[in-house]
């Protein structure tokens, strides 16, 4: 049986802000251990979050 992740990792400051600024609440953030100035953003797995997150890419 395969387990659905319980959260999205987003490493773009620009879209954080975008799901934030949509209502969705954020989950945790961390330092980015490849780049040290930047962080990484954790939200809720959900299909809305997934749509946005395509959306902003395919910008």
């Amino acid at each position: 049986m395969s387990e659905e992740k319980k959260s999205v990792t987003v490493f773009n400051q620009k879209l954080a802000g975008k799901l934030m600024m949509e209502g969705f609440k954020l989950q945790g953030m961390r330092p980015d251990k490849k780049f040290s100035n930047r962080n990484v953003y954790f939200f809720m797995n959900c299909d809305r979050v997934n749509e946005i997150i395509k959306n902003f890419s395919a910008k």
